[in-house]
């Protein structure tokens, strides 16, 4: 829900700007993360693996992804189309669709994976700041402090009103875009006894940032990405810590059919600090040509 800001933004300026109208918009989630944890809940495992994200990307593209555009009610469940349409789509893609995958961070990093596995399911690729480095780029105690921080995380409060005006009043959450905020309160929490907690616990948020080794195989798959693929990548106005050569790197990995920006003000969470300059960019003249 911390997307809709900017996707509205999208399609927003698509439809007025650039005369595109854009069918359907699909958002997947990891399955630690929100929802997904509340359902999978004491099935997660102990560990995740970010490539998991990535078979999940392609096992929906290739498997449950209906054929057509449909303005009819869809099924909680999805069915799965027949194994033919399958093995057709990760030869030839997709008969009656264009697909763009757009990933920030975590997902941008496994999307990449997925577009180098099965380059005939994408019509165009958009990279969000994504966690895309290489080997040696993070330490074992940069990678050790993020998983503390996750794991001393407050994640309980008596009322989502309460939570809200902590959440609001702090540094990390208060650089937020208000609505996405709003958002995060009312759909990242769940009832918990007399209160509320995250959907997403400390501790699968830790596990999450424990996985260095995806990372760095983008890193390499990056630049063996099929070049009939657009590539965009769009960066934070001010780069983390010791990520700034990376960066600078990192978008010419595949300097064939690519292109780069900066979204300005936003810093690396730039779907929850700066949606609409990101729908803004997303939608310059790009993601609606594909």
């Amino acid at each position: 829900q911390t997307f809709e800001p900017t996707l509205r933004e999208l399609v927003r300026r698509a439809e007025a700007e650039a005369g595109y109208r854009i069918d359907e918009i699909w958002l997947l989630e990891a399955v630690n993360q929100g929802d997904s944890a509340l359902v999978n809940g004491s099935r997660l495992p102990t560990l995740f693996d970010w490539k998991d994200h990535t078979r999940d990307h392609l096992n929906f593209f290739l498997n449950y992804l209906p054929e057509t555009v449909s303005a009819q009610p869809l099924p909680t469940l999805l069915e799965r189309v027949p194994d033919a349409v399958a093995d057709a789509r990760r030869v030839r893609g997709f008969p009656q669709r264009k697909l763009v995958a757009i990933g920030h961070s975590l997902g941008g990093s496994t999307l990449a994976l997925a577009a180098y596995y099965y380059p005939a399911l994408f019509a165009g690729l958009v990279l969000v700041d994504p966690v895309i480095a290489p080997v040696g780029h993070e330490t074992h105690a940069l990678k050790i402090g993020y998983a503390s921080g996750a794991l001393s995380r407050r994640e309980t409060w008596p009322s989502r009103e309460e939570a809200h005006k902590l959440l609001r009043a702090s540094p990390f959450f208060g650089a937020w875009e208000p609505e996405v905020l709003k958002l995060y309160v009312e759909h990242g929490l769940t009832p918990d006894g007399s209160g509320v907690r995250l959907k997403t616990t400390g501790f699968q948020e830790a596990a999450t940032f424990a996985d260095t080794l995806t990372r760095q195989e983008a890193w390499t798959a990056v630049g063996q990405i099929d070049e009939r693929i657009p590539l965009k990548w769009l960066c934070a106005e001010t780069a983390a810590k010791g990520c700034v050569e990376i960066e600078r790197q990192r978008v010419w990995l595949r300097p064939e059919n690519a292109s780069n920006a900066r979204v300005p003000g936003a810093g690396h969470l730039i779907v929850q600090e700066r949606p609409r300059e990101l729908g803004r960019s997303l939608c310059l003249g790009w993601v609606v040509r594909c």
